[in-house]
């Protein structure tokens, strides 16, 4: 499947930059991070996942599918994508990814991935989601403890209008037992995960699931973004900005 992608900054940059979204979103909810770092010289390519935004629909949302779309997605340059950034089920397909082609990522950054869920849990998900992406006024993403910002909830509208109850049940049903810990165990590139704070409700990557893999993994680390729900991108942009750069001297060393 050949994913629909939107890129910023020049193509010819030393610094190449992919962006993977979570599930139910686009490639629209990475302008700020996209944007911010196209205007330091990085080349920056966000798809559409399958089935979601202006991807093409399918049967099959297994995370396989999911990670030989993005495994075809390369930098214009010749070489490795210099870090891979993957948001919840973003951060599942990256993995997938890593994990098969060492030669496709220098370094990973995970936000909150889904790397293990129960079943109880993948259930409860499911009914969440799909209650979320009826919601149609911006205003609902704009208000509470820390909103987000204006763009970040138009985006969001966007995205619910373009993913169905299907893509988010196939998606979450299609990949029983989820449990990728090894898998994870098994990419060669520096990985960073930055996992979402307890106090603003689930943090789906916990601090004992980091803490198990850290000790089978020494080239992974793992922090908490205070403040910042599941959405990291969108609550602490900088941070990430600032974790990409980071990790881009780290795959360099």
């Amino acid at each position: 499947m050949q994913l629909p992608t939107q890129t910023w900054g020049r193509p010819d940059s030393e610094r190449s930059l992919l962006l993977l979204h979570g599930l139910s979103s686009t490639a629209g909810a990475w302008w700020r991070v996209a944007s911010t770092l196209a205007a330091e010289g990085w080349t920056v390519t966000a798809p559409d996942l399958r089935g979601h935004g202006r991807a093409p629909r399918t049967v099959n949302y297994d995370l396989r599918a999911y990670r030989n779309d993005v495994l075809a997605l390369r930098p214009a340059a010749p070489g490795p994508w210099d870090v891979v950034v993957g948001h919840s089920l973003g951060g599942a397909t990256t993995v997938h990814a890593a994990a098969a082609d060492p030669q496709w990522a220098r370094a990973v950054l995970l936000l909150d991935p889904v790397i293990n869920l129960a079943d109880p849990m993948r259930d409860k998900m499911i009914k969440e989601i799909q209650a979320d992406i009826r919601r149609t006024d911006p205003g609902d993403y704009m208000s509470g403890p820390r909103p987000w910002h204006q763009e970040d909830a138009w985006q969001r509208v966007l995205a619910n209008r373009a993913v169905s109850d299907y893509v988010i049940e196939s998606s979450l049903r299609a990949n029983v037992p989820w449990s990728f810990g090894d898998l994870l165990l098994s990419v060669k590139a520096p990985v960073r995960v930055l996992g979402a704070d307890p106090a603003r409700g689930l943090a789906i990557f916990t601090a004992e699931e980091a803490e198990a893999l850290a000790a089978g993994n020494t080239q992974l680390s793992f922090d908490v973004v205070a403040g910042a729900g599941h959405s990291i991108h969108r609550d602490d942009p900088e941070r990430v900005i600032d974790e990409v750069r980071t990790l881009h001297e780290r795959g360099l060393g």
